[in-house]
């Protein structure tokens, strides 16, 4: 267990709660998230006037279907920040203030944002349920070895036996969790097969695949097995993940004819993805049931109100209780983010004016409109500018990539203490997708001017 002064960093009730739902154990154990905590004080106002302030500063696990793992992260970071505050007490006439910042890979509706802005998370939030059936681990990996000991091994008809398994998976809420995660990665393989290779291996494993099963008598389950046996898993073969995809989606089996082995046609592959999307829609069905039981749990209990018949927090520390499969989180400390400034000024950093951001759409219809002199309908331009406005009408973000645009990038700062001067606007216009020719990064930094409350460094002080 962490200590810092020698104290737990992590309480018995916290810990408890993790040690009881292993998926959320297991992203703790595995994300390997580390922060900065620094101890700083400021002589701007005079050497008798000094401020303490505790900077946190962490980069919290990205994987979407674990917010629970972040929020528990963002909790052991505000845990540090309150223990380093408390160690400073009597070292500066006034507290410290506490600054907490990082990319949170958590946008406004989080919980992480949640607890940091409002001091609360109840354990009815989302994020508790979202994250419940995550697990830490290769699936890549997982799904090859349910392959061959579920399928290959000691089987005459793994066909047969795929669609017992197929059905057994299905009937339970953890069982089409699993298969969909296991679909999901052939699917990813498969993509990545097509995108990434150019050198025709895929064509030749399926060669390879012929020939294994013309030399074991036609039989296709000691040919797949060869293909594991050869260190290769779902993520890398589309062989096996083709195979695993027949099994999820229950589709007819591999021919048995040699010559007739080949990928998924395109029926075929039309057919694998309505039946994998109508297990999606499953899976969320059983999300929304256990945010349900969660919901009425919490609704039976005044802990989920937020109210003062829990034991309140220590200033310096957390409070954690739990309640069925969330975690209500409390602190003491009054924190704003730079997205609540209205003042908005240009800023540098680092040679970007973000005032005013220069991508490479920009850039690209700059020269376009050069081109458009000679073009007398300017069609290109047009397209272009309605492609911006679009853009624009998304919204700020910090991270861009293909289908998913938000803001995940925080500067928390303690409100008693500070007060936020300005910030520089956030990707107001962006491109389709990061990096890009001017953000060699899928984040934008996120740049906050604060200053020391007058209460705080004295009129006049910042």
């Amino acid at each position: 267990m962490a200590e810092l002064d020698g104290r737990a960093l992590v309480s018995t009730s916290l810990s408890a709660f993790v040690h009881s739902n292993p998926g959320l154990l297991s992203g703790l154990r595995g994300a390997g998230t580390s922060a900065q905590v620094i101890a700083l004080r400021s002589q701007a106002s005079g050497e008798d006037d000094e401020v303490g302030v505790v900077v946190v500063n962490s980069h919290l696990f990205f994987a979407d279907p674990a917010p629970h793992v972040r929020a528990v992260q963002a909790a052991l970071l505000l845990e540090a920040a309150l223990m380093t505050r408390g160690r400073l007490r009597g070292v500066f006439e006034e507290q410290a203030g506490v600054v907490l910042c990082g990319d949170l890979n958590s946008d406004s509706a989080s919980g992480v944002v949640e607890l940091l802005s409002k001091g609360l998370l109840s354990p009815g939030h989302r994020d508790w349920a979202r994250g419940y059936p995550f697990q830490w681990g290769d699936m890549a990996k997982k799904g090859t070895q349910f392959l061959q000991t579920k399928l290959l091994d000691d089987c005459q008809d793994m066909w047969q036996r795929a669609g017992e398994m197929r059905a057994k998976a299905h009937s339970t809420a953890d069982g089409r969790r699993e298969s969909l995660r296991r679909a999901r990665e052939c699917l990813w393989a498969l993509q990545g097969a097509e995108q990434g290779r150019n050198d025709n291996s895929h064509s030749r494993e399926w060669e390879e695949l012929r020939a294994a099963v013309k030399a074991h008598d036609g039989q296709l389950s000691p040919a797949l097995k060869a293909l594991v046996a050869r260190r290769r898993t779902l993520g890398t073969s589309p062989v096996l993940a083709q195979c695993m995809l027949r099994v999820e989606a229950g589709l007819p089996p591999l021919p048995s004819s040699v010559g007739a082995l080949a990928p998924l046609s395109l029926g075929e592959t039309q057919q694998v993805l309505e039946r994998l999307r109508e297990l999606e829609i499953m899976v969320e069905r059983d999300g929304e049931v256990r945010q349900a039981e969660q919901d009425e749990l919490v609704a039976k209990s005044p802990m989920g109100l937020g109210d003062a018949t829990a034991a309140p927090p220590d200033n310096d520390r957390v409070h954690f209780c739990a309640l069925g499969s969330g975690l209500r989180i409390s602190h003491a400390l009054q924190l704003g983010h730079g997205m609540e400034a209205t003042q908005h000024s240009p800023l540098m950093q680092g040679g970007v004016r973000f005032s005013v951001p220069l991508t490479a759409l920009q850039a690209e219809q700059r020269r376009r409109s050069h081109a458009a002199e000679e073009d007398e309908a300017g069609e290109g331009e047009r397209e272009l500018a309605a492609l911006v406005s679009e853009l624009q009408a998304l919204g700020s973000c910090t991270h861009a990539v293909l289908g998913y645009r938000a803001v995940l990038d925080w500067i928390f700062v303690d409100k008693e203490r500070f007060e936020i001067s300005q910030t520089a606007p956030v990707f107001p216009l962006g491109s389709l997708a990061l990096p890009d020719c001017d953000f060699p990064s899928d984040h934008i930094p996120v740049c906050t001017d604060i200053v020391f409350n007058k209460r705080v460094a004295g009129e006049g002080g910042r």
